[in-house]
């Protein structure tokens, strides 16, 4: 008995009569029937004008390097269906994508609105200007797609992969994109995220300049981003699971041959040579930004390493830029005080400088018992029994000790010239230490 054949638009030939189509379509329309095309063999089908295939049943259709201009699949049932290589602006308002492939497709201003795209394959697709609101695509794939200015305004994209798509000033406002991932290097550049929730979602290796997070909920999320220049983070939330690196830059790299050039180039024997000024203004923006995100949402340390990073830049940017006085002042000010936000460094720094100054007063004199007047207490060689050694150490360790801290008990008092100047400017060291550590107290209290 023979098989039983197939019709004209399920049999796998080509070039289809675009003609009898329309007829079909329009015949079902007068008769107000819903067409049934499901699993329609409609590859390389070349339209020169838009056709209608609203309202009609396409589960499982192909439409494999198809041309398409305007055509109109509103309300269509296109779970499956493949319009791989397809071509044109197609108007997929209100359709079922469920399943759907339109690998490698070029639909420009393609209007998707309120479409279904659960699972579907969107990758390699040129898609550029196109309207995806309201569209919900859980599991959904973008992947390195151009999607440059398109917009997804109140969309659901649980779970949906960027990867590696271009969204260069894509608006994606009031989205949900729990746990979705715009990775290997998305290309993020002013795309528009306001109020969205973006909760454990990664942005690895992705561009994100002048992006805009504003009242986005950023809670478990992940970044590992190339860059962050120009990134609006008013009112953002984050949690102390979300990943957002701070600057890599090591300020505090090779400087000791960076030193020893700056020393010799001051010789005069040595030729000056130019140096063009070097600056790293984003670096430094990008840490004043995420000091602030992170200061309004309550995780202070991450700000104090903000900050301090955004001083270490700034320190690193003196020594490209030969400045070597302001250069100086940086490094001591990062590794004594941590920039100023250290209160223990600060004790510490204290502790130390102390015990310097009580050896060198040692050195240059020593000190002396005002009541009764005695001889120096000082090292007259190294030669000496331990337990005058100790001696000797010890009360000089305890006049560094109160003239550190100006309480000048005046039990003992400098023996000699060069050791009453050491005391003057200990003195004045303990009084800056002092002004600092209320300072630095005072500054990580109003947090």
């Amino acid at each position: 008995m023979p098989g039983k054949s197939k019709c004209i638009w399920h049999a796998r030939t080509k070039n289809k009569s675009v003609r009898k189509l329309s007829e079909r379509i329009e015949k079902a329309s007068d008769d107000s029937h819903f067409l049934r095309l499901d699993n329609a063999y409609l590859n390389e089908l070349i339209l020169k004008e838009s056709m209608d295939f609203s309202n009609c049943s396409l589960t499982g259709a192909t439409f494999r390097n198809a041309t398409l201009p305007q055509t109109d699949f509103t309300d269509c049932q296109l779970q499956d269906a493949d319009f791989t290589r397809a071509t044109g602006s197609p108007i997929f308002t209100s359709s079922n994508l469920t399943g759907a492939k339109l690998y490698d497709v070029t639909f420009p201003e393609t209007d998707f609105q309120n479409a279904v795209l659960h699972d579907a394959k969107l990758n390699d697709a040129v898609l550029d200007r196109s309207d995806f609101t309201n569209v919900v695509a859980h599991h959904g794939e973008f992947k390195l797609s151009s999607l440059d200015t398109a917009k997804f305004d109140r969309s659901e994209l649980k779970f949906a992969s960027f990867f590696g798509a271009l969204l260069r000033n894509a608006s994606l406002v009031n989205i949900d994109a729990e746990g979705a991932k715009f990775t290997y290097e998305a290309v993020l550049e002013g795309a528009d995220f306001t109020n969205a929730n973006l909760k454990e979602t990664y942005f690895t290796n992705a561009q994100a300049n002048r992006v805009c997070f504003d009242s986005a909920n950023l809670f478990d999320s992940q970044f590992t981003v190339e860059t962050f220049h120009g990134a609006i983070l008013s009112e953002t939330q984050i949690n102390s699971e979300t990943t957002i690196p701070i600057s890599s830059i090591n300020a505090n790299k090779d400087w000791k041959p960076w030193l020893k050039s700056q020393i010799l180039s001051k010789l005069p024997f040595v030729e000056a040579t130019e140096s063009q000024e070097v600056n790293h203004d984003s670096e430094k923006w990008e840490c004043h930004a995420l000091e602030h995100l992170f200061r309004d949402n309550s995780e202070l340390e991450r700000a104090r390493d903000a900050f301090t990073t955004r001083k270490d830049i700034a320190t690193l940017e003196h020594r490209q830029n030969d400045r070597l006085l302001r250069w100086l002042t940086g490094r001591i000010s990062g590794i004594s005080t941590k920039h100023g936000d250290s209160p223990w460094r600060i004790m510490i720094s204290s502790g130390v400088v102390i015990v310097l100054f009580a050896i060198v007063y040692t050195l240059f004199g020593g000190v002396y018992h005002t009541n009764p007047s005695t001889m120096p207490i000082t090292f007259l060689s190294f030669d000496i029994p331990l337990p005058q050694f100790a001696r000797v150490l010890f009360s000089n360790l305890y006049f560094s000790v109160v003239t550190f801290t100006t309480l000048g008990y005046g039990d003992l008092r400098p023996a000699t010239g060069p050791t009453m100047a050491l005391a003057s400017f200990e003195s004045l060291l303990g009084a800056l230490a002092v002004a600092l550590l209320v300072f630095v107290l005072g500054r990580r209290a109003t947090w």
